[in-house]
């Protein structure tokens, strides 16, 4: 909690207080009377948490040893190993790791080490969801159990170098759009070639789209395909909102309305004009949830593209976004990322 303490200046009368008197600007000031607390957690079905802080955290007091995940097996509790990260722009600490689909599993934090940037010990006891933690005194560990249940209102997270793009799915609208893309997004081990793990935006078009879901990076470190599953039947559904920006849709073949398979795209623009009638009308099948993931895909789209394959002209990759301007792809004349 933060309370302002500002100066409170009275008017003397006139003949105590001579006119040339100078008084100092009003200015406010701010002091941390209390532990950091906890404002939301944002946990997906893959092991991604978002934690959400009211104030600044020591960066420093925030890592694997004071932030975890644990998984249960034979009735043991298992580090998943996630990776630790803490933004102090956003004060967010975000815990990542690659799950099964839809495994149960605890998100903690060590109050004893998890520290507000003026010392005081995480105040993380949790009540229940949209409730901020802690009881007022410092010190209280946060645990927190993930289930997967059946979700009103189903939302995919997109988590890019860049940041998180969270998407609300058209599932009673689009139903085998959706599932088609949950079977790629919620892959396991077992079937990773399917997966969407690892994948990456390979074309952007400058006020048109951004475009990804067909090729990965593997784990001999080269770029691969993503496999496909068979085509969805087209879902143009005249009660969403078709291709405006912010949304996201199948891409396809020419002249095959039914040929959507693993690529997307989302709409950085309106394109309602084309997509909505092109090619049996491109199937729209979610929608960005907030404004920061507006922003993450503009980020994406800003960044510059390069044609990583100039002699080949049948190449899915003319217009690749690249970070640090793609001059070692381009040294080099090669996919090998």
């Amino acid at each position: 909690m933060l309370t302002s303490l500002i100066r409170n200046l009275r008017h003397a009368p006139p003949h105590i207080a001579p006119a040339s008197l100078p008084l100092d600007p009003l200015e406010p000031r701010f002091l941390l009377t209390a532990a950091p607390r906890i404002t939301d957690v944002s946990a997906d079905n893959r092991g991604q948490v978002v934690i959400t802080l009211d104030q600044p955290l020591r960066p420093t007091s925030v890592s694997a040893k004071s932030a975890a995940i644990y998984t249960n097996s034979k009735g043991k509790d298992r580090n998943a190993k996630a990776t630790v990260s803490y933004s102090t722009t956003t004060n967010q600490i975000t815990l990542s790791t690659t799950l099964p689909a839809d495994t149960p599993y605890k998100i903690y934090l060590n109050s004893k080490l998890v520290k507000g940037a003026d010392g005081k010990a995480l105040d993380g006891e949790f009540k229940k969801p949209g409730k901020i933690t802690g009881n007022g005194i410092p010190g209280g560990d946060l645990l927190v159990s993930a289930k997967s249940a059946p979700a009103a209102k189903l939302v995919a997270r997109f988590s890019t170098v860049l940041g998180n793009i969270d998407v609300r799915l058209f599932s009673s609208q689009t139903p085998l759009t959706v599932k088609n893309f949950l079977r790629y997004a919620n892959s396991k081990a077992s079937n990773a070639a399917y997966s969407y793990d690892n994948s990456f935006f390979h074309r952007s078009v400058s006020n048109f789209i951004i475009q990804g879901g067909g090729f990965k990076v593997g784990s001999d470190n080269q770029i691969t395909i993503v496999n496909q599953s068979p085509a969805v039947p087209n879902e143009p559904n005249p009660s969403n909102p078709g291709n405006i920006r912010g949304t996201i849709a199948m891409a396809k073949l020419g002249n095959n309305a039914n040929s959507a398979t693993n690529q997307w795209f989302f709409n950085l623009a309106d394109n309602r004009a084309n997509l909505d009638n092109n090619n049996g009308g491109f199937t729209v099948f979610g929608k960005v949830t907030n404004p920061a993931g507006l922003a993450i895909m503009d980020k994406i789209a800003a960044l510059k593209t390069f044609n990583l394959e100039p002699t080949n002209q049948s190449t899915p990759f003319t217009d690749t976004p690249l970070l640090n301007n793609g001059d070692p792809a381009i040294a080099r004349g090669s996919l090998d990322p």
